[in-house]
């Protein structure tokens, strides 16, 4: 079926050549327009904005409560306290913290002295200045509970696709089922299991051998204290699940303590990799036919051990906000309506914020590519991908007002997060720190205005710091604040004040481009699919009864090139009372802007501004 916006798309091709103003004609109409969302899966579109598809006049708090970032590492020669004072002078309010599991000592009655060290000291900075701790349970495969390592020598050979070895010295501290070989895991799996001693020292593999092995070859083996996660009812299914909740409980004995429990809890950490733990068949080749649910759904064994982990939280912290991090990379594999009892939000990590060339995304799906535009290039932008139709899961389907509406659980709002998102200047070919920064501060300004107006309550930019000054750290190479996160300071400054404020209310807006209609891709000369109106990001606020901010820019796709400013009239209805003030602010460069003020009449505000590829801001103040 050809739905009304794809026809209209259609007709405006072709009449393009011979209809230019005609065509401006065509695209006026109201800046929000349900039918960019109208697309079933599994198809896909370039020329869709699911983003315009709502609207919504956000409280100016959620901006500034749900601005988070991911502790990684602390810089060295700086108190974790004194880098908390930076975050917080640059407007961060969250901050996530792994406590994993394989940090426990093996004797379960606490983390291993440099973990309890390390976590204390960040959670201590956490509660001197004020920064909401989200602790990450997690089990990687690579360590994913308390373990015993040891090195064993092969008393013989073994070649490739065997199943059989022997260590000299025979089997003492080794045990079918809990025992693996980390020096044999391959392609982000595991090591095998060994999955039986037999009666000459020999042990059995769950896996083949991957190479060759000569007798005299040094192994690390790995003890586990309990096997990886088996079907719901088994005995070892159990005895894993007790031993979880044991280490959860750690993780409150060791936060509650010193934040208290106002604080959050993201269970799991990107199924993605690492992640063999949750399913013992994925140690295995080829994997077991156990005939056990999905290990993600009601009766899974992943979906049961999240269900006792929400009810010991709630137990110990019943202010305590629970998220499913599950879905960091999977978004839809478990419906929000089959989530355990006591979750009440989910996370993402979409990421996609190097270049992803759009040839290579429609490979292999062109037949689900709905009016088959392809632009040239390759999109590269800070808000990720997720809120676009390059693929048919976005995020969008989930965001959506409607949407969020419907996901109530037990009488209260369910909650989206980001918490995970960032890009690395090295990814993009940026090559010296200054530009580095600069793009920094452009991804700081674009995407957490972005999508904490558009229905996320927090994002996590991953990371704090990174030695590297090309890669993720959002610090300098020496530790400290820079450009970057001051241009996120004076962005938060403009939200000063912001009161506790319901919403969303209804707000009417149109978006014209002064100059006339230019095109957006490379690939449609004429913007007929897409134009540089069609990615004008308007994102307002609401601090109080009388003052909004309304940030503003061209969403562009060649980040973090600088877009020239383009002078825009944005027409707004549904404000309220009659206009006192308009005032327009760049916070990447701390200047203002100028503004002109087409209409103030009360019912309606028409402003004209430049805009350019990373936020300003039209603040304006009700009489």
């Amino acid at each position: 079926m050809v739905s009304r916006l794809d026809r209209r798309r259609s007709l405006q091709l072709a009449a393009a050549a011979l209809l230019g103003p005609v065509l401006d004609a065509a695209r006026a109409g109201p800046y929000v327009d349900p039918a960019q969302a109208d697309l079933p899966e599994p198809r896909f579109s370039f020329a869709r904005q699911p983003w315009r598809s709502y609207l919504e006049v956000v409280p100016a708090r959620t901006f500034l409560d749900g601005l988070g970032i991911v502790w990684s590492q602390s810089p060295p020669g700086r108190s974790d306290a004194a880098v908390a004072a930076d975050l917080v002078a640059a407007g961060f309010r969250r901050l996530r913290l792994e406590v994993p599991w394989g940090a426990l000592r093996w004797d379960e009655g606490g983390f291993e002295t440099d973990a309890a060290t390390r976590a204390s000291s960040v959670l201590r900075a956490c509660a001197a200045y004020g920064l909401r701790p989200l602790l990450l349970l997690n089990a990687h495969h690579g360590a994913p509970c308390p373990m015993r390592l040891s090195d064993r020598t092969l008393a013989d050979g073994a070649a490739r696709g065997s199943r059989r070895l022997r260590f000299r010295g025979g089997t003492p501290g080794i045990a079918a089922g809990v025992t693996t070989i980390p020096s044999l895991a391959v392609a982000g799996h595991a090591g095998p299991l060994v999955t039986a001693i037999d009666a000459d020292g020999s042990v059995q593999l769950s896996r083949p051998v991957p190479r060759d092995l000569e007798g005299g070859a040094v192994l690390r083996v790995a003890r586990l204290a309990y096997p990886p996660l088996h079907p719901v009812g088994s005995d070892d299914f159990e005895r894993t699940a007790a031993g979880w909740l044991r280490y959860v409980e750690r993780v409150l004995d060791l936060g509650m303590p010193i934040v208290g429990a106002d604080l959050d809890v993201e269970m799991w950490n990107e199924l993605s990799f690492g992640s063999d733990f949750l399913d013992v068949g994925a140690y295995y080749d080829p994997a077991p036919a156990s005939g056990a649910p999905d290990v993600l759904r009601p009766g899974g064994a992943a979906w049961e051990l999240a269900r006792r982990t929400a009810e010991r939280v709630r137990a110990r912290a019943p202010t305590a906000g629970l998220i499913w991090g599950f879905s960091n990379t999977t978004f839809f594999h478990t419906p929000i309506a089959a989530l355990p009892p006591g979750f009440d939000g989910q996370s993402y990590h979409p990421y996609g914020t190097g270049p992803r060339c759009y040839t290579r995304i429609v490979a292999g799906h062109e037949r689900d590519n709905v009016g088959g535009f392809v632009p040239t290039g390759c999109a590269v932008q800070p808000e990720g991908w997720a809120h676009t139709y390059q693929q048919t899961e976005t995020l969008v389907r989930l965001l959506r007002p409607e949407a969020r509406a419907a996901q109530r659980r037990g009488g209260t709002d369910f909650h989206h997060f980001f918490t995970e998102h960032g890009f690395s200047p090295r990814e993009l070919g940026i090559r010296d720190a200054a530009t580095a920064e600069r793009a920094r501060a452009k991804f700081l300004l674009r995407a957490p205005l972005f999508w904490l107006n558009k229905g996320l309550a927090g994002l996590y930019v991953y990371a704090d710091y990174d030695p590297d000054a090309l890669s993720f750290g959002v610090l300098s190479a020496a530790g400290a604040a820079g450009p970057a996160l001051a241009a996120l300071a004076r962005l938060v400054a403009r939200f000063a004040g912001a009161s506790a404020m319901p919403g969303p209310r209804p707000l009417g807006a149109t978006v014209r481009r002064v100059a006339g209609p230019a095109p957006f891709y490379a690939g449609d000369p004429q913007g007929v699919f897409v134009s540089q109106e069609d990615r004008v990001a308007l994102l307002p606020f609401q601090l109080d009864a009388r003052r909004f901010v309304i940030g503003a820019y061209v969403m562009t796709e060649d980040f973090p090139a600088d877009l020239a400013p383009q002078v825009y009239e944005l027409s707004l209805d549904g404000l309220g009372r009659g206009t006192a003030a308009v005032r327009g602010y760049d916070p990447l460069d701390g200047q203002g802007i100028s503004v002109e003020v087409r209409v103030a009449d009360g019912a309606r505000l028409a402003v004209r501004l430049p805009l350019t590829d990373t936020p300003r801001l039209l603040e304006v103040t009700l009489a």
